[in-house]
């Protein structure tokens, strides 16, 4: 019995630490698409105006950010936990974007083009930060619906039971596989999104989503498959 519970905690530990570094791995990706996209912009001139269309972004997310976010990015001091985060995030991102413009300079003599692709790159990691802030501060949200789906499934699954209803272990199945890949999806595809969006075309339909598959599955729960 003692090892059994020694297995489960370390069970539920190497979980923690694999949503974990899963979570980390999905933001890197994220960023590094961001970036990427908008560095092909500027190569394909796509967005024209060079570091124009960086800005522009970092001026309209801005908006749908809250007063401490906002002053964090623009340079002001605010505290708490999350502005003192972007202010050591800003200087990470400043170094890193200072030491890769210098690496380049290596292999030509264009500073004007490199000093370009930095301040667009620097500019959407502020752009990416911000909107992980913005999916921070949603948890809430999705932790309401995931109540909402977990009662309302659960309830409807015992009506089926005393009903003499059918169950389905297939829809089940399906929902339980589903349910992780479509609440990241969106999140990875909105911080990588090259052009600004407005969070509420991203995190209601999302919750609302979820909220109907978190009750089909706890509709469709068998302990016994």
């Amino acid at each position: 019995m003692a090892e059994e519970r020694k297995y489960q905690r370390t069970s539920v530990f190497n979980d923690f630490l694999g949503l974990l570094f899963n979570t980390l791995f999905l933001m890197f990706v994220s960023l590094f698409l961001s970036i990427t996209i908008e560095w092909l912009g500027l190569y394909f001139q796509w967005w024209g105006g060079g570091t124009l269309h960086s800005l522009d972004m970092l001026r309209i997310e801005l908006v749908y950010a809250n007063t401490t976010v906002e002053t964090a990015i623009e340079g002001g001091f605010n505290e708490g936990w999350v502005a003192g985060f972007i202010e050591k995030y800003k200087l990470v991102m400043h170094y890193f974007f200072y030491w890769v413009s210098k690496g380049f300079s290596f292999l030509t003599n264009d500073n004007s083009t490199i000093t370009l692709y930095a301040d667009s790159g620097y500019n959407i990691s502020l752009v990416f930060i911000l909107r992980a802030m913005l999916i921070i501060f949603s948890f809430p949200l999705f932790i309401m619906v995931f109540i909402w789906g977990f009662v309302d499934g659960l309830v409807e699954r015992d009506l089926r039971k005393f009903g003499a209803g059918r169950e389905s272990s297939t829809i089940f199945e399906g929902a339980r596989r589903l349910s992780l890949p479509l609440l990241v999806l969106p999140f990875v595809l909105y911080l990588s999104f090259p052009t600004s969006i407005n969070p509420l075309y991203v995190f209601p339909p999302s919750a609302i989503f979820q909220a109907l598959l978190y009750r089909m599955l706890f509709s469709k729960y068998k302990k016994y498959l």
